[in-house]
């Protein structure tokens, strides 16, 4: 399963890739395949598929080029038990997908989860532990 990546600001078409940020790409993921970068007035995200992990992910730079956070793409049946058995507790109906979240600025890895139900999409943030860090609750129409 590819999780769909979506970015926010405005993109800067003609603004080169800071070298910095091409330079962690290559070492934190040398053989990354179908590789596509976008500038923004606040740093750069670069989309690409780790052939490696066999997942999708994203990374995320300030405009100097330094490592924010990496998005990958994560099989919600290899989250923690604990997790699981909260989204099966406080949801009836749903789908969902998984994502890991590696963020420089507390070096720790959590797990997202989408989870789309019939009248509502939760975005929910865990620790590695299972415990509930976010929730954020959006209706199917934005609001």
């Amino acid at each position: 399963m590819l999780l769909l990546f979506l970015a926010t600001g405005n993109i800067l078409a003609a603004q080169p890739i800071h070298p910095r940020a091409e330079s962690t790409l290559d070492e934190r993921f040398p053989n990354a395949e179908l590789v596509e970068w976008a500038a923004y007035e606040t740093g750069f995200t670069v989309s690409f598929y780790d052939p490696a992990s066999d997942r999708a992910a994203k990374m995320e730079f300030d405009e100097k080029g330094r490592w924010q956070q990496t998005t990958l793409d994560y099989d919600t049946a290899d989250l923690s038990p604990e997790i699981l058995a909260y989204v099966d507790s406080n949801f009836d109906q749903y789908y969902s997908s998984a994502y890991e979240l590696r963020i420089r600025r507390k070096r720790r890895t959590r797990y997202g989860l989408i989870v789309d139900t019939p009248t509502h999409i939760h975005t929910l943030i865990f620790r590695e532990d299972g415990r509930l860090l976010e929730s954020e609750k959006e209706g199917l129409d934005g609001g």
